[in-house]
């Protein structure tokens, strides 16, 4: 098992580098409508087609992660994602650009799979996760900020350049990451169980999200707010939901996971659905900060409850997967049901979807290893002091 220490940069810049597609996807579609001839009704097919890339990449990645050495397999694929993302700035033509986001999906999911399997290795899943979260929000509120700026002066293509130039630099960190993790045994039926539990709930509530997500820039828009200050409402979300991580890191797993999740889950609930009715830039802004913060509370631990039910890290990466299919149905979705511009149609599906994938997760909260008193199991089988690893 690794300290904090020994994993929170890598790991870090993994999220950041990994997830940048997700992270920016409004302001992204948002300009291919603005600078590349796309409309509300076909856009998110293009945040789809590399979703659906970085799914099936993290996917087939779930067999080999324990068979190559990851840390070499990180560095190839952020290599990768940066060459593409630095390709797409010139392409025009339609089919070679689809082709581009698809193969940037699968070089960003090679990525996010030696991630999600090296957060199981941590000796507290939450706490890292947390500090992942409070990081990669300081650093995506700075893409918030110039973005918007490098799309005013130099269009789509000054935004790729940017996030490639970025991917490029940073790969050589992941190095750092472990080469090996725990060797895998057979499938239990206890163990296939859960799986398929983590891939539907995973599918369902990450197509909710990126279904909200994906015209959250529009919604903005639609009630009196400037490109540029969507940009600056983002990146101050960013720096709420840092309080939200925080707090997820300080409280790590003193109190279990069900009480900050039940609570935190239900505001998430209550705000998404919330922010498409709300109808003045205020009322908006403060209900989308409020909602990034409460979700910045519960992912770790969320996140937490997969990686502690298998310290191998085969159910954090199926997660990691069947999130990333969800969200590749997220785009597809939102342009199916709100192309038109009505976007509280994105309230019922958000709530509807959410309150169900909450119902297939709550079985795990019962668990001996979720519900922790003041001992838990370690991989060995030994008895530890839940609020005693050192970071």
């Amino acid at each position: 098992m690794y300290t904090l220490r020994q994993l929170i940069i890598p790991c870090s810049l993994a999220g950041l580098i990994s997830y940048q597609s997700l992270t920016v996807l409004p302001i992204i579609l948002g300009a291919l409508v603005d600078y590349r001839g796309f409309t509300l009704a076909n856009v998110g097919y293009v945040g789809s087609v590399e979703i659906l890339g970085m799914a099936l990449s993290v996917a087939i990645s779930t067999a080999l992660i324990n068979r190559v050495p990851r840390n070499r397999l990180a560095f190839g694929a952020a290599f990768a994602l940066g060459l593409t993302q630095i390709s797409s700035a010139f392409t025009l033509d339609p089919s070679l650009y689809f082709a581009e986001r698809f193969v940037a999906g699968l070089s960003a999911g090679g990525l996010a799979a030696v991630l999600a399997s090296t957060i199981a290795l941590a000796r507290v899943p939450e706490r890292l996760t947390a500090f992942i979260y409070l990081i990669d929000a300081l650093l995506a509120s700075v893409l918030y900020l110039a973005l918007p700026a490098v799309i005013a002066r130099f269009e789509l293509a000054g935004a790729y350049a940017l996030l490639g130039g970025v991917t490029i630099m940073i790969s050589p960190v992941f190095l750092l990451l472990p080469a090996r993790g725990p060797v895998a045994t057979l499938a239990s039926t206890g163990f296939r169980k859960d799986a398929l539990r983590v891939i539907a709930f995973a599918i369902i509530l990450s197509a909710a999200a990126a279904a909200h997500w994906t015209f959250t820039e529009r919604m903005a828009l639609q009630v009196g707010l400037t490109v540029t200050q969507v940009g600056q409402v983002f990146a101050g979300s960013l720096l709420v939901g840092i309080v939200g991580a925080s707090l997820a890191a300080w409280v790590g797993d003193r109190f279990g996971s069900a009480r900050p999740i039940v609570l935190a889950w239900t505001m998430v609930l209550v705000l998404g659905f919330a922010v498409p009715y709300l109808p003045t830039p205020l009322t908006f802004i403060l209900g989308f900060c409020l909602l990034r913060f409460f979700m910045n509370i519960n992912d770790p631990f969320v996140v937490g409850v997969v990686a502690r039910l298998d310290v191998e890290g085969r159910l954090t990466t199926i997660f990691a997967a069947s999130g990333l299919f969800g969200a590749a149905i997220g785009p597809f979705l939102a342009s199916t049901i709100a192309g038109d511009g009505d976007f509280t149609r994105l309230s019922w599906a958000f709530l509807l979807m959410g309150a169900s994938a909450f119902i297939l997760f709550a079985q795990f909260l019962t668990r001996p290893a979720i519900d922790r008193g003041e001992t838990s199991a370690t991989p060995s089988g030994e008895a530890t002091e839940a609020s005693g690893d050192p970071v």
